[in-house]
């Protein structure tokens, strides 16, 4: 048929779509599957608003006055344990101290939400589990309140 002289044929375009591939951010289904995704991240959290009222993760400048935790940090592990540690340094009056970790699990999840299952919050000897509404039968409450709010998000 003299319409498909000097077209691509089957094996270019998959040669194409292979070279593609290599470059495209979504290949595998997205950022689950990126190899810059495990390790250290410095994150910025201003769109939301119950982490700007409690004034971090965890929440320590709201239950403590003339404290401040000014940045989070977030470490990811891949493979076969999908751990998710935060780590919010802790300021008081001005003063470094003991940072707050939050310790976690993590899972992709339909719509490349990543699903953030807090199973620790840690600071200096002592720890604790993040508050669950659901099982305590409360309505309403702050304490680490945003902590829940990391629990579904979307990595961009």
């Amino acid at each position: 048929d003299s319409s498909l002289e000097g077209s691509v044929g089957a094996e270019e375009v998959l040669d194409l779509v292979a070279d593609l591939e290599a470059v495209d951010p979504s290949y595998d289904d997205g950022w689950m599957y990126s190899p810059h995704l495990e390790g250290a991240w410095r994150l910025l959290y201003s769109s939301s608003p119950t982490m700007r009222r409690n004034g971090g993760l965890v929440g320590f400048p709201l239950m403590k006055s003339g404290v401040q935790t000014p940045e989070l940090f977030m470490s990811i592990q891949t493979g076969r344990v999908q751990a998710v540690t935060f780590e919010e340094p802790v300021l008081t009056e001005g003063v470094e101290g003991e940072p707050v970790l939050v310790e976690a699990t993590w899972k992709a999840m339909p719509n490349d939400v990543m699903q953030i299952s807090p199973r620790r919050i840690v600071r200096g000897d002592a720890s604790w589990e993040p508050a669950n509404s659901q099982l305590r039968g409360e309505v309403d409450f702050d304490q680490d309140k945003a902590v829940r709010v990391m629990s579904a998000c979307r990595p961009i």
